[in-house]
């Protein structure tokens, strides 16, 4: 194995990224041998269960290893190792399933120790087996030690990056690359960042919409993501009823909270779902008997909701008409699809832009409704809501 010895003095933190990535890439190996490998030889459990334990796992193994000899070898030779992070970091991006599903993963791990005594003698036993190992390098090798590194592994390349920057002088050719792997790293990590967020929001959602009861149609849906959720109260001609609202990117649901018992989680009531397609907001005059109001205007009707306080008020009037102007910013582009060439896109009866043009000289296809007529629609609902707003 080539030295690290080449590394210039005064350079720590290019040593450290030598000696931990060394670390890291024993660690994974040390993982897929001493438990994956033998449970996967033995069948000591489903497929569908190592591929959620273990992920992607070989393949950030087989990854890193290779960056890692890459960078020895750059070392060896008195070489720069920017050039090398600039081609490893861009593939760092597969470390995103892995660390999505890490959730699961430890779930499933304890979930399999209670159901599974096979899988649970694998792992006490491999522990006992590596605990002597860990005594002499103080490196953690338990199974959880071992799952959690991947997903502590991109945000310390982020910071050693950042170290070997400030020992890297202004003027030093290398600084130019080290920079661009800097910029490559942050870039991926705020990617899967903002993916494991969209994961979690989605459990969320799949969790509120699960403590449902009497919803008429199922609400679960791949696009649908819980926005905003609290209590206001939903304000009739002869009554004021208190609600638990439930704001999703594309929904409102009004419901109440049902008794909770002792051990189970909280349930709730439907009541009604409102879209937000074609919906605003009217603002009310607040009530001093029921509390500072707005109204939503839908396609199904006018919901006149009261808050506790203006603040209250305010953050819920925003998100629903952010949501709403998402809504109908959509509906748009879709009937504007960019034409090619300066021609118009040919649309189908649905609005949709068709494969290819016809051949010159054919007419193109009858349109049931032109888009021009949708968007003229949407437009005049649009200038009719706003109108009757400022009449008001």
């Amino acid at each position: 194995m080539p030295s690290d010895q080449n590394i210039p003095p005064g350079r720590h933190a290019l040593q450290e990224l030598i000696s931990t990535e060394t670390s890291y890439v024993c660690c994974l190996q040390t993982l897929i041998k001493e438990y994956l490998e033998p449970c996967r030889k033995h069948n000591v459990l489903p497929v569908a269960d190592l591929k959620t334990i273990f992920g992607n796992v070989e393949l950030l193994a087989s990854l890193n290893s290779e960056m890692l000899a890459r960078m020895r070898q750059q070392v060896s030779a008195s070489a720069a190792v920017g050039d090398v992070l600039i081609e490893f970091f861009p593939l760092m991006r597969m470390y995103t399933d892995y660390l999505t599903n890490f959730q699961r993963a430890t779930e499933r791990v304890a979930e399999c120790r209670r159901r599974n005594s096979r899988w649970a003698k694998l792992v006490d036993t491999a522990e006992r087996r590596l605990a002597s190992q860990q005594q002499q390098d103080g490196t953690a090798y338990s199974l959880s030690s071992l799952l959690v590194m991947p997903v502590q592994r991109i945000p310390r390349y982020r910071l050693l990056l950042a170290e070997i920057l400030k020992e890297t002088p202004p003027d030093q050719h290398e600084r130019a690359r080290l920079t661009e792997a800097y910029k490559l790293i942050s870039n991926i990590a705020a990617s899967i960042n903002e993916a494991m967020r969209d994961v979690d929001r989605r459990h969320q959602t799949a969790s509120v919409i699960a403590s449902l009861v009497g919803a008429p149609a199922p609400l679960l849906e791949p696009h649908r993501k819980l926005v905003r959720q609290g209590s206001l109260r939903l304000v009739r001609e002869t009554f004021v009823q208190a609600c638990y609202v439930l704001l999703f990117n594309d929904v409102l649901l009004c419901t109440h909270p049902l008794p909770a018992s002792n051990h189970a989680a909280r349930r709730y009531q439907w009541q009604a779902t409102i879209s937000l397609a074609s919906a605003w907001v009217r603002d009310h005059p607040d009530d001093p008997r029921v509390g500072h109001v707005f109204e939503l205007v839908a396609a199904d009707g006018t919901w006149t909701f009261a808050a506790d306080s203006p603040d209250a008020k305010r953050q819920w009037v925003q998100s629903i008409e952010a949501l709403a102007g998402e809504l109908l910013k959509h509906r748009l582009d879709l009937l504007f699809v960019p034409s090619q060439a300066g021609q118009q896109p040919f649309l189908d009866a649905r609005g949709r832009r068709l494969p290819s043009p016809p051949p010159a000289g054919a007419s193109p296809p009858r349109l049931q409704r032109s888009a021009f007529d949708i968007f003229s629609a949407e437009c005049t609902a649009v200038s009719i809501a706003i109108g009757a707003a400022n009449s008001e």
